[in-house]
């Protein structure tokens, strides 16, 4: 495991660094493995070492691929702690864990929180927020959202438009879908 790589590293006078525990927690992210992340992360402070946030980021993705949307809340919560100042990778990994669990709710409220904190969102936050939506059949707030990017001069992109006409697709709201196709930019998004 990770934990037993990181041992073995120290026996023979190998200091990991912050990068090396980056890169284990990384790793955890395709297999699952949350809890050997978060524990990575309490070991890296453990040996003295300071999160930055790369570190963060990488765990609180490692939740978002196991929807554990209440850790990667967590997680947020505590990076400032540590010193780190959440920037829109961190939020957007957030938001992706609350969309995969289907928490529309904490989706939305940590949008709000990054704007709180001078965040500006983008379109992986807006579409991670929409796909939280949609999860719930909520097409209507979907194409409101949608909408919302433009006024606050987000441009679309192909996850958006997927998201959204999905959305309405699964509500069967084919007019709305068909509007949506027809508004894509014809720049290689068809």
């Amino acid at each position: 495991s990770a934990l037993a790589l990181l041992d073995a590293a120290w026996s023979v006078g190998i200091q990991p660094t912050t990068g090396t525990y980056g890169a284990a927690t990384g790793a955890q992210r395709r297999a699952g493995r949350w809890e050997v992340a978060v524990a990575l992360l309490g070991r890296m402070v453990g040996d003295g070492l300071r999160p930055d946030p790369v570190n963060f980021n990488a765990l609180i993705s490692v939740c978002a691929a196991a929807a554990e949307w209440r850790v990667a809340l967590d997680v947020l919560r505590g990076t400032r702690q540590h010193g780190v100042v959440p920037d829109v990778v961190t939020y957007n990994a957030t938001i992706s864990a609350c969309d995969r669990a289907s928490q529309t709710g904490q989706a939305v409220a940590c949008v709000a929180r990054m704007r709180a904190d001078g965040v500006r969102p983008n379109a992986v936050s807006f579409s991670s927020v929409m796909s939280a939506m949609a999860r719930s059949g909520d097409w209507s707030s979907v194409l409101v959202l949608f909408e919302d990017m433009l006024l606050e001069g987000i441009p679309h992109d192909s996850v958006c438009y997927s998201v959204a006409i999905g959305a309405c697709d699964r509500a069967s709201e084919w007019r709305s879908a068909l509007r949506l196709f027809k508004l894509m930019p014809e720049q290689s998004l068809r």
